[in-house]
């Protein structure tokens, strides 16, 4: 499917199609689908990188683009829509710094003796720190989700080369790797070297249809994603096959023991974390 793609050709971009920062938030490196599939797959997310120690965090979904995690008064927006997470407080017009009106960067407060933390209202440091920390960590995973999404065929990157009258074709990775963009300033990717431009880059969600032990599984499966990214948070350290159908049940009551069996060669071929092929064995 992807091999057919790569031919063809478009006048108009797709209904699906994401903007390059969108596309960061929605590959797990599966194409996470916006709304409840996007919900779950960042709650997953959370809980799999949160310490037992951390306060717990209530997920709200904002829109098919968006969701939020709120801790008392701070919450963490994920914001799918622009491509961007930013810390503010619950109620509209509030703010979480001592001063009442300045805007909070995650990126500068994730850990507990960052220099800005002074700025924050004492009774919200610890949900900050949490929070940012969680948004640091999800962004950078999901940075690189992204790339092996298009190194797998999961998504495809597409654009108008050379002007704006012209269709969308598609873009190689190893061609993208020669083009700079800043798509908060330009929507113009411009070649590191030479004239080559590339009007109005975008992302295009290939949904495939992966087998394994002779049975197709739909690509978009929230529980294979899930599966999928469990591993690869852990890809030396697997955990039984019951274990993680206890897990799953959590989330999707009605799993059962013969659809995690059926998933999981796909799981460890996609994620690459060979060490969960012997599922009934724990490394040392």
């Amino acid at each position: 499917m992807y091999e057919q793609l790569a031919l063809s050709e478009w006048t108009h971009s797709g209904p699906n199609w994401l903007s390059i920062p969108q596309a960061r938030f929605f590959f797990s490196p599966l194409y996470v689908n916006p709304g409840t599939e996007f919900v779950a797959f960042v709650a997953q997310r959370y809980r799999a990188t949160t310490s037992e120690s951390a306060c717990s965090a209530d997920i709200v979904q904002l829109s098919d683009f968006a969701v939020a995690m709120r801790q008392d008064q701070v919450q963490l927006v994920i914001d799918g829509t622009v491509g961007e997470l930013y810390l503010k407080h619950v109620e509209r017009g509030q703010s979480l710094s001592s001063d009442g009106f300045s805007d909070v960067d995650y990126r500068l407060v994730a850990e507990p003796d960052a220099l800005p933390l002074h700025e924050i209202e004492p009774a919200y440091r610890q949900h900050v720190v949490e929070l940012a920390s969680f948004g640091v960590g999800f962004s950078y995973a999901q940075r690189r989700s992204f790339e092996e999404a298009l190194q797998m065929g999961h998504a495809m990157l597409v654009g108008r080369w050379h002007a704006l009258t012209e269709p969308f074709r598609p873009i190689q990775p190893d061609q993208w790797r020669h083009f700079l963009f800043d798509p908060a300033s330009s929507p113009i990717a411009r070649a590191e070297h030479g004239s080559d431009q590339i009007f109005s880059p975008m992302v295009m969600p290939i949904e495939r249809k992966p087998v394994a032990d002779g049975q197709a599984h739909d690509a978009t499966d929230p529980t294979l994603s899930w599966l999928v990214g469990e591993m690869k948070i852990a890809p030396t350290k697997p955990r039984p096959r019951k274990r993680m159908l206890i897990e799953a049940r959590k989330q999707w009551p009605d799993t059962s023991d013969r659809k995690i069996k059926g998933l999981w060669t796909t799981a460890v071929s996609l994620s690459g974390a060979v060490a969960w092929s012997a599922p009934g064995r724990r490394s040392k």
